[in-house]
This record gives C-alpha cells, sequence and structure tokens, in this order.
C-alpha cells in the first residue's frame, strides 16, 4: 500500500512540476473581523514528491521490521507508532498553516520520543529525554510563529512576512533544533538508541528532514535577506565540519552513520542558505534513498552480531554476502562515487559552491567536509566488509531474504533514480564552469581516499590510534566539540530550576492558602477587568497611562535600592 501510494505521489509531482502549477484547497472553518481560521490542503511539486519519497522508504522499512522485530512481543505497537510518525509527517507536508504544522510537528517529536525509549532502559530514557528536550525547543518557537501569524490576521506563516526579522528568526531556529543543526546537534547520536528500523525512516528522510523542509517550503522568506543566507551558511559549515571530523573517530556504527546524516544536514542548510532550495531537495531525495539502505545494512549486521563496536564486525562478506554489497554500495553513493545517485547531487552542490562567489572560510570548509565525506564513507566499507580482525561469529547465519527483499528496492533506487531526477529536474543545466573546474570534486573524491589512507592505513596510523588518543584534541573532536556536555548542563539547570518552583510554589505556600481565597482573589481580580472594560475610550487610555507610571516608577525605585 506505502509502495503503490509513493508510486502515485511522485507521479502528480512530476506532473505538476511539468505543468508549472501547484493546488491549494481551502476551506474557512472561523471568519471574524481580526483574524481567519482556515483549513488549507496544498498539494504542489514540493509536498507530492516528498510525501513519495517518505512511502517508499516507510514501505521497505515495515517490510524489515517483520524479521528485525520478530522476537519481541511488542512489535505490533512498534508498527502503530511507526505509522503515526509518518501520517505525522504527511500533516506536516500538506498543511501548511500553522495549526497543522503544529499538529505534524507535535506528532513528530512525540513519535519519535516514543520510538527512540522503545527498548525500555536507562540509556534509551536517557537518550529520548534529550531528543524531546531538544525538539520541545523548536515546538516552542513554532507556538511563537503562530502568535507572529496571528498578528498579522491570518493562519499561515505566509502572511507574516510583515513579521520580518522575528518570523525569520523563528522558522530557522526550529528548523536547527528539528534538523541538529549546531548547538543542538547532540541529540542525532544519542537517538541511535532506538531500534534500527527507526533510524532508517526517522534519521534518514523524515524527522531531521522536517527542519530542512520547513527551510524550504519558506525559502522565500529566509532567504529575503541576505544575512540570514549567511547565518545558514556558517551554522551549515561548522555542522558538516564538526560531524564529518567525529565519524571518522567514532566507535559506535550507529552513530558513524548518524554522524554522517548529520554532515550531510549541514551540507543542506549550506546549500539552502546560498540561495538554491530545489538542489538542496534534490540531495535531500537522494541521501534518504541511500542512507535508508545504508542503515538497514549496518543494522542486520549488529542484528545478527549482536554488537555495534565498528572494530567487531568485519568479514561481513563472507557471512552475509548480499548485505555486505549492499553496505559498499550505499557507502559509494555517500562518498559521492560517479554515476550512483550521490554522485549527482553532490557533485551539484560542490560546483554551485564552486561558481559562486564565496570567501575562502566557506570554500575551504566545503573542500574539507567533501574529503571527510570520502574518509568516513571508506572507514564504513573497510571495517564492516573486510577487516578481518573484527570477524566474530553470527548469531544465525546468512542472509535473511525479508530482509533482502527490503533492501532489493532501496539499491535499486540508489543506482537509477540519480540520474533520472537529475535530468528531469535539470539541475545540472544551471552550472556552466571551466573544464578543469568540473574535475574538483573527482580531486576531491581521490584525495579524500589517499587521506584515509595515509592517517589510517600508513605510517601515522600510531599517532592517530595510540598514545595521542586521549589527547585533548582527540576528547575535543570524538566528543562533537563538547556540545553534549553543554546540552547535558542546560537540560540540569533548567529542570533544576523547575524542581525547585514547584517545591517553593505549588508544593509549597499554595498549599498552606485556603481554596476559598484563591478563588475569591481570582473572583475579585476579574470583576476589577471587567469594570475597567466597562469605561470609556479615555479612561481606559488613562488607566493605562497610570499603570505603566507605575510600573516603571517601580522599576526604578528598585534599581535605585541595589
Amino acid at each position: 500500500m506505502a509502495l503503490f501510494s509513493s508510486i502515485s505521489f511522485m507521479m502528480i509531482s512530476m506532473w505538476l512540476y511539468g505543468l508549472g502549477k501547484s493546488l491549494c484547497v481551502q476551506v474557512s472553518l472561523v471568519s471574524s473581523v481580526s483574524e481567519l481560521f482556515e483549513g488549507v490542503f496544498v498539494i504542489d511539486f514540493l509536498s507530492m514528491s516528498f510525501l513519495g519519497v517518505v512511502c517508499f522508504i516507510s514501505g521497505f522499512v515495515v517490510i524489515y521490521s517483520i524479521v528485525y522485530m520478530s522476537s519481541l512481543e511488542t512489535s505490533s505497537r512498534f508498527l502503530a507508532v511507526l505509522m503515526v510518525f509518518v501520517v505525522s509527517m504527511g500533516f506536516l507536508l500538506v498543511v501548511p498553516s500553522v495549526l497543522g504544522m503544529i499538529i505534524g510537528w507535535d506528532g513528530l517529536g512525540l513519535s519519535s520520543f516514543l520510538l527512540v525509549v522503545f527498548y525500555q532502559n536507562s540509556g534509551s530514557l536517557s537518550s529520548g529525554v534529550i531528543t524531546a528536550l531538544t525538539n520541545r525547543i523548536g515546538d516552542g518557537l513554532i507556538l511563537v510563529g503562530m502568535g507572529l501569524s496571528l498578528v498579522c490576521g491570518h493562519w499561515s506563516l505566509y502572511y507574516g512576512a510583515g513579521c520580518g526579522v522575528m518570523l525569520c528568526f523563528v522558522i530557522i531556529l526550529a528548523s536547527m533544533t528539528k534538523s541538529a543543526q549546531m548547538p543542538f546537534c547532540s541529540w542525532l547520536p544519542a537517538a541511535m538508541a532506538a531500534p534500527t528500523p527507526v533510524s532508517s525512516l526517522v534519521h534518514s528522510s523524515t524527522l531531521v528532514t522536517a527542519g530542512v523542509y520547513l527551510l524550504i517550503r519558506y525559502s522565500e522568506i529566509v532567504c529575503s535577506e541576505e544575512y540570514w543566507g549567511l547565518i545558514l551558511m556558517i551554522v551549515g559549515c561548522f555542522t558538516t565540519i564538526m560531524s564529518g571530523a567525529n565519524a571518522i573517530m567514532e566507535v559506535d556504527v550507529k552513530k558513524v552513520v548518524a554522524l554522517s546524516t548529520l554532515s550531510q544536514l549541514g551540507m543542506m542548510v549550506f546549500i539552502i542558505g546560498l540561495g538554491f532550495p530545489l538542489v538542496c531537495l534534490f540531495h535531500v531525495y537522494m541521501h534518504a534513498l541511500f542512507k535508508s539502505l545504508l542503515f538497514m545494512g549496518v543494522g542486520s549486521i549488529i542484528h545478527l552480531r549482536n554488537d555495534q563496536d565498528i572494530y567487531r564486525l568485519g568479514m561481513g562478506y563472507l557471512d552475509v554476502p548480499f548485505v555486505s554489497g549492499m553496505i559498499i554500495l550505499s557507502c559509494f553513493c555517500l562518498g559521492g562515487v560517479p554515476f550512483l545517485c550521490g554522485y549527482f547531487s553532490k557533485d551539484v552542490m560542490v560546483e554551485l559552491c564552486l561558481g559562486s562567489d564565496l570567501g575562502l572560510f566557506f570554500m575551504a570548509s566545503i573542500v574539507v567536509s567533501a574529503i571527510f565525506t570520502v574518509m568516513y564513507s571508506i572507514r564504513l566499507c573497510k571495517e564492516l566488509v573486510s577487516n578481518f580482525w573484527g570477524h566474530y561469529p553470527m548469531s544465525m547465519g546468512g542472509d535473511s531474504w525479508v530482509m533482502i527483499l527490503s533492501m532489493i528496492g532501496l539499491g535499486a533506487s540508489s543506482l537509477l533514480v540519480g540520474e533520472v531526477v537529475s535530468e528531469m529536474v535539470g539541475v545540472s543545466s544551471w552550472i556552466f564552469l571551466e573544464g578543469q573546474v568540473k574535475l574538483v570534486p573527482m580531486f576531491v573524491l581521490l584525495l579524500g581516499w589517499y587521506v584515509y589512507w595515509f592517517f589510517f592505513l600508513g605510517d601515522l596510523s600510531y599517532g592517530l590510534t595510540g598514545h595521542k588518543k586521549h589527547g585533548f584534541l582527540w576528547s575535543f573532536i570524538s566528543h562533537m566539540w563538547f556540545l553534549p556536555c553543554l546540552n547535558h548542563g542546560t537540560a540540569v539547570f533548567g529542570l533544576g530550576l523547575s524542581e525547585q518552583c514547584i517545591d517553593s510554589v505549588e508544593a509549597g505556600w499554595m498549599e498552606y492558602v485556603p481554596a476559598g481565597v484563591i478563588v475569591e482573589l481570582l473572583e475579585n481580580v476579574g470583576e476589577v477587568h471587567c469594570r475597567a472594560q466597562s469605561l470609556d475610550y479615555d479612561a481606559q487610555m488613562g488607566l493605562m497611562i497610570v499603570s505603566v507610571v507605575v510600573i516603571v516608577g517601580f522599576c526604578f525605585f528598585v534599581g535605585f535600592l541595589f
């Protein structure tokens, strides 16, 4: 059903893209002089194509989950929460009004929390709390966006352009929390405590790309001022460099894949800031296909070996040859090997950066992040497929035919879809570079291969993995620039402050105040408010001025005392 729906959505999206039109269904629910509450559904190329990709991947993830979660009694609950997650994503895609966005946004946050804490242990609970608290920041900002829209008399962010700077700030910061951009990036590796099917869907094409989708949807508002694009470029550069360097040193194989996702998200945000949202959308789709395949392949080996240490998962081509082949294919797509789906999108992004008038910092950041991408892609291939020293016996032998079936569609898509979509959308026709500059992506690919061999397989391998492993630089890079410590400290401080407020207010003096006194106080306040509203206009303005003077005078008095 999901696969059939994905094909239908993709056909509709291509039809709308060819016509250059979109369909908007608008139903007026409540209308007054000051505001208008409408139910709006937008059917355009962006929403339909995104929904088609989500349904396509979710269909294969459900097939994959049949085997992966078969040993658990709560597998039906897992599938139910997964479907709630997909429906919430659909709501976010096709309902652009603020209320619809709130439903989809909060649905994603709630269902992702339930999926992260699915394995009921302390580690999963800790990861789920970090994920939930970080995403609640974005939820609160979306509520602020609702208020800004109501100021303009409408329930859509499109009509909130009059709020200007504040609205752009809300959209960008909410997107940063959901897409795990700096400094909110520590929750994504922590969310790897969820089952692998969750990572294949949630952390490749839905939850982490929801923020990117929001930036693409409102790119005209976000990029209306040049400095907002500059902020996105700076955030994207720092995120992709930090996560790429950390992925080279991480030991947990699922976190390596998560950090690779974080690196690509930083690149997407950078391209949006550069002013090419359609190119970013193209890379979102290509990345979703091969990253879901990579999560499935890694999850199959974890499922059979019952271990996540990357150095204990070697020689996979002997035990699971098909899965190993899919891992190699997805890593090649991730590294940008020519004629695979990852090549067509990454090549366009690198060429756009080379052809744009960027400074030395941005150019160097893009080249370094591309080199890091090649390095951690080669590392995944080497350690999972051909590392003899990491060969441990399987708990059950051979490839599962159901898992193979779930990977065939994604593998075929990774091989074929890139060139087809590139020609249909025509993103490569936008770039005009000299022949030597066109060879830079290939040079970066070869340079990343050489740098990995030189540092990890050559004479410097002891310096990186031996006595220097516990130095400050190693700790700084491998601990995500100590951002998890910052986020953990902030969360502990906020929760501690909330606990003190509860102890001193709700469980403190309010326990000793009779309920009748509180009710009488509220009635008196309400009566005073009603009398103030019954006054004429001049009296109300006078009362307001007196109140402001009293408040300002009180503030000056307190400042004079202290």
